[in-house]
């Protein structure tokens, strides 16, 4: 009897799998081996005009001898929140031995459904893939940047950072239900980008009436932070607006008042709230 160690069907199908797999991608991609195995086997940069277009993709390869009408693999929940978790599209292609063909699956359009399945009891969750799903370069490419876009969205959604649909001449702007952190978000930026604009008008460019509208839509929009009103008292005070520059001045004094936050979380090269409040009242005499 022979003591040589065999290789198992299934390793040798895996690894046939994976080279036509790879096979398939170079035609579209970049496609490069990670490290390590994490559920993910190809990490592919997409080509547009034969060059790398640092648009990225991840797949993971599985191999069977025969499709059949479905392939259908239970899979490890935590690689499937693995891959829901990746900011770039995943997809799951299985190459089919017997008809030498690839068939495929997209987890950011299964998400929702995905997700569900993660809220059993069960430590596995059951793909399915058809042959309607068969790999076709064409359609596969414009899946993956249909992916990408989406996904793009949603980030950049969460960071409260909102986007256009579409990349034509003509986009649109959903209408979506906003949970409370993706509100804070743009709020926050609608602030900063506010804040940097009329800075930079006023201080840099000379356009004070541009600085002075921006600034006025800014203390309207966002009340609580003090810089606004000073800001404000600033700009009204270089355009001979001294009662409104007063009014702004002492709006920054009382939102300093009211913070008690200031002194115990400020770091010690910041000023105290103290000498924030000292500072305005300067700015006031000086009108």
């Amino acid at each position: 009897m022979s003591s040589r160690m065999k290789i198992q069907n299934s390793k040798k199908i895996g690894e046939i799998a994976e080279a036509e797999i790879r096979k398939r991608l170079l035609s579209i991609s970049n496609p490069m081996k990670p490290s390590y195995d994490v559920g993910i086997d190809f990490f592919c940069d997409l080509l547009e005009e034969d060059s790398p277009s640092s648009k990225f993709f991840l797949v993971q390869a599985k191999g069977t001898q025969r499709f059949g009408k479905k392939w259908r693999r239970c899979i490890d929940k935590k690689i499937i929140e693995s891959w829901l978790a990746h900011v770039y599209p995943v997809f799951l292609v299985v190459y089919d031995m017997e008809g030498d063909n690839c068939y495929w699956m997209s987890m950011h359009e299964h998400r929702k459904n995905l997700i569900r399945k993660m809220n059993t009891q069960s430590r596995t969750i059951c793909i399915t893939i058809d042959k309607s799903q068969l790999l076709r370069e064409e359609d596969f490419v414009r899946k993956i940047k249909e992916d990408m876009a989406s996904i793009n969205f949603s980030v950049e959604l969460l960071l409260g950072r909102p986007q256009f649909i579409g990349s034509g001449y003509v986009r649109r702007i959903p209408l979506l239900y906003l949970p409370n952190k993706v509100i804070h978000n743009i709020g926050v930026n609608i602030r900063l980008s506010l804040f940097y604009l009329a800075s930079h008008y006023f201080y840099l460019s000379g356009q004070k009436q541009k600085a002075y509208s921006l600034c006025k839509f800014l203390t309207n929009f966002d009340k609580a932070h003090y810089d606004n009103f000073v800001l404000m008292g600033r700009i009204c005070r270089s355009l001979g607006k001294t009662e409104e520059a007063k009014e702004s001045y002492e709006e920054a004094i009382e939102i300093c008042k009211r913070d008690t936050r200031w002194d115990t979380l400020k770091t010690p090269s910041d000023p105290s709230i103290g000498d924030i409040i000292s500072s305005i009242r300067k700015e006031i005499e000086s009108l």
